[in-house]
């Protein structure tokens, strides 16, 4: 496959590593406590999905447990936003739901010129894919690819700019998880962690890596959550915008 460039955002790249960064997360963000996150780095020998361990130890289960109290009430979407239902009106996922009915209403296709019969019904997501932990197989999809890292590394020797971007309240897929991947690419620094502005304001931070021919920007975004766009649209537009702006090669590649 002749790749040019990639965007992926709130990436999940690897389900052992995704999940796995949750718990590092939530030492990060305050979520659990030292002592908590000591004794359970101790006694689960770096493995806290409890799908991929056998819990021999009786203290890693009830240090994972412990964990799981203190966090299975936080919006993982985004943790600092309030876990509620999704039809409640002061919850941002209620929107969800009026945004498919706004999709799906003929008049709405009509004035956005959207040819008749294109798709059936316009949903928010496709809920045949399951992300899930597990194998979690549906009539549509065969879980078969655990990690994609094999293929980012295949993707190492093209000539290929890739952009990653996180939002740093997302605990979906954590932003912990994301980078200890890219480092295990064992690419060469070009750009150092630094701040990047919108408004004159921060708005996230920035890194980049190059091989030979290829690029690689991972960004975060400040307050973001899984959605970044849901959440921080001007600053998810203004990194693409930056990123595409950037690549001052690219219609040579």
């Amino acid at each position: 496959m002749n790749i040019k460039g990639v965007i992926s955002v709130s990436p999940l790249t690897d389900k052992f590593g995704d999940f796995n960064s949750r718990f590092e997360f939530a030492h990060r963000l305050s979520l659990i406590s030292d002592e908590m996150y000591e004794s359970t780095e101790k006694t689960c020998n770096g493995n806290y999905v409890s799908l991929y361990n056998d819990l021999d130890s009786i203290r890693c289960s009830n240090n994972l447990q412990w964990v799981d109290e203190c966090t299975s009430m936080i919006n993982l979407e985004n943790i600092l936003e309030p876990l509620c239902a999704t039809s409640d009106p002061a919850c941002r996922e209620a929107t969800f739901g009026l945004v498919v009915a706004w999709a799906n209403d003929k008049d709405v296709q009509k004035a956005l010129n959207v040819r008749e019969g294109t798709i059936e019904t316009w949903e928010w997501q496709n809920s045949t894919i399951h992300y899930d932990l597990g194998k979690n197989d549906t009539i549509i999809y065969s879980y078969d690819v655990f990690s994609t890292i094999p293929i980012h590394k295949q993707l190492l020797a093209k000539k290929c700019q890739y952009l990653i971007i996180c939002g740093d309240h997302d605990m979906v897929f954590p932003h912990v998880g994301t980078e200890k991947w890219i480092r295990s690419l064992n690419l060469p620094v070009e750009k150092r962690w630094e701040p990047w502005f919108v408004n004159d304001q921060i708005a996230g931070y920035q890194m980049t890596y190059a091989q030979s021919e290829y690029l690689l920007t991972y960004a975060t975004i400040k307050g973001a959550g899984h959605g970044i766009a849901l959440y921080k649209p001007e600053e998810a537009l203004a990194m693409v915008d930056e990123w595409l702006d950037s690549r001052i090669y690219l219609s040579d590649i």
